[in-house]
């Protein structure tokens, strides 16, 4: 159940269209059966577990995340016209773009089954509409254009298609996504691809942001054992004897990984607060999560969304997860999703950075880097203001060729260049 890649075009600072492609590359061989998981297909034999985007400051590598989340939104709620902050925004620094479409796809594996699903924006709403999926051959689901000359859509329905079509493309508004309304009346065959950005994909940035009541409802849930967490902790190096929740019910939010289930309703919650046990001198010593260091807090933030995925076999997005934690540390964690090798399922992880001790590293085994090259994304912004995302292994780079020091040298671009910073004004 993960993503195989992931395109855009005309949103916020990226003007042309960009693709974020988890397919690994044939010619890069370095820990592929680590990195990758195996599909049992020739075309597309492995996806890679994971990816990381560099860029410098205001670039744009969180809008790549942001452009996913936009899709999530437009397919969880059926509408493309957004309320800010998720309302799809055009590139903005030209005088015809704003006119122009937006386009967003996605491309996964559920169920054995290979799913690309695409959607169009103008005006705020859908131009273009389609579903298809390859099992032994590809087969389109459902394809919908918009009709500018007497605003109608026209339809085209695949054989294999079951169901109420006619009363579905009917019942669809302009603002709103035939997949969204033939799953909401119950199509068996549209649902696992709702499901899918429901339940496979979580995204983590500073509109969706991690909070350790995650962690604590996934604890009250059982969703997470609590000896779990505590081995996860100890991992990255931090040693409890135990955890303790303790509740205090005052009025505050629904808690949920999609932020648009998120709503201020004045309902009364139980809130939990973590407290950790300390072992010292033969004595416990509870300390509250709050007086705990910020990068203790925003590793429990993350390791109820981090586990989660792992027992779902999920895509994990995260915007700057270097947040408060040590390079080591975020090494250990990318380090979580590789455990096992020669996998067909499993999760992953997708994650904005400018830790560049993950480039060409790693501590346990310097031979074989943590990422491959193909893993190593970069967004650039070009003297027009217009974004691009490329990958690592797009460069020609000599076997020997120490590609940190190359990048911090700026040979792949993605990085600030700064002059001597003025605070005298």
């Amino acid at each position: 159940m993960y993503a195989r890649g992931f395109s855009f075009k005309n949103f916020r600072n990226f003007k042309e269209e960009q693709t974020l492609s988890l397919r690994a590359k044939p010619a890069a061989k370095e820990r592929l059966t680590w990195n990758a998981f195996k599909t049992g297909r020739k075309d597309v034999p492995h996806i890679l577990k994971a990816a990381a985007i560099y860029g410098a400051n205001a670039s744009g590598k969180s809008n790549v995340i942001r452009a996913l989340q936009v899709m999530q939104q437009c397919v969880l709620t059926n509408t493309v016209a957004l309320p800010p902050p998720f309302q799809p925004e055009a590139f903005a620094f030209d005088e015809t773009s704003k006119y122009e479409e937006m386009s967003f796809s996605v491309r996964f594996i559920k169920e054995e089954h290979f799913y690309t699903y695409e959607f169009s924006v103008k005006n705020h709403q859908v131009a273009h509409e389609a579903l298809s999926l390859k099992k032994e051959r590809k087969i389109l689901l459902f394809e919908r254009t918009k009709n500018d000359a007497d605003n109608s859509y026209d339809y085209k329905f695949g054989s294999s298609l079951q169901g109420q079509k006619k009363s579905w493309s009917s019942m669809t508004r302009a603002d709103s996504l035939f997949l969204g309304t033939a799953a909401a009346f119950n199509s068996f065959q549209l649902m696992p691809v709702v499901e899918w950005f429901a339940d496979n994909l979580l995204i983590i940035n500073a509109f969706s942001r991690a909070n350790n009541l995650y962690t604590i409802r996934a604890l009250e849930q059982k969703r997470l054992k609590k000896q779990t967490l505590i081995r996860f902790l100890a991992s990255a190096g931090i040693d409890i004897k135990d955890i303790q929740i303790e509740k205090e019910a005052r009025p505050g939010k629904n808690i949920s990984m999609n932020p648009n289930a998120m709503r201020d309703d004045g309902e009364i919650l139980d809130i939990g607060h973590i407290s950790f046990v300390h072992q010292f001198n033969g004595k416990a010593w509870p300390m509250s999560l709050t007086d705990e260091s910020r990068g203790t807090q925003h590793l429990v933030e993350l390791a109820g969304p981090i586990i989660d995925v792992m027992k779902k076999d999920a895509t994990l997005i995260v915007d700057d997860i270097e947040a408060n934690l040590h390079p080591i540390l975020i090494e250990k964690l990318v380090q979580s999703f590789f455990e096992e090798a020669d996998q067909r399922n499993g999760a992953q992880l997708i994650f904005t950075t400018n830790c560049d001790a993950l480039i060409d590293n790693n501590t346990n085994d310097p031979d074989n880097p943590l990422l491959r090259r193909d893993q190593i994304w970069f967004v650039n912004k070009n003297r027009d203001k217009a974004s691009n995302l490329y990958v690592l292994s797009d460069f020609p780079i000599r076997k020997n060729e120490n590609v940190r020091n190359a990048y911090l040298n700026g040979t792949f671009d993605g990085i600030p260049f700064i002059e001597a910073i003025n605070v005298k004004g």
